[in-house]
C-alpha cells in the first residue's frame, strides 16, 4: 500500500499555515523590543526601525527595517494595539 499524496491545493495551504506560524513567531519575538522603543518615547515607526537597522536586527523578509514593517509587527501582535505614527 502506498500513502497518499498531498495535492497542490493541500501543499499550498500546509505551506500558507507554515508561513504564517513563521510570522506569529517572528511577531512574537519582536513585539516586546518594537513596545519598548515606544514606551522610552521613540513614536515614529522610521526611527524605530533606523534604530533597530543601526543595532542590526534582522527583518522579517527585508535586509533592513522600514516603517511599514514596524507596523505590520504591530498590527500583528496578540494585542493588537498599533499606536499611530507621530
Amino acid at each position: 500500500m502506498t500513502a497518499a499524496r498531498a495535492t497542490p491545493r493541500q501543499r499550498a495551504i500546509a505551506d500558507t499555515q507554515r508561513a504564517k506560524a513563521i510570522l506569529d513567531a517572528f511577531v512574537e519575538a519582536m513585539e516586546p523590543v518594537i513596545r519598548d522603543y515606544l514606551a522610552r518615547g521613540l513614536r515614529e515607526h522610521g526611527a524605530i526601525a533606523e534604530a533597530l537597522n543601526r543595532r542590526g536586527v534582522p527583518c522579517w523578509g527585508r535586509s533592513r527595517w522600514h516603517a511599514t514593517d514596524i507596523r505590520m509587527v504591530l498590527r500583528h501582535s496578540v494585542t493588537g494595539e498599533e499606536l499611530p505614527s507621530a
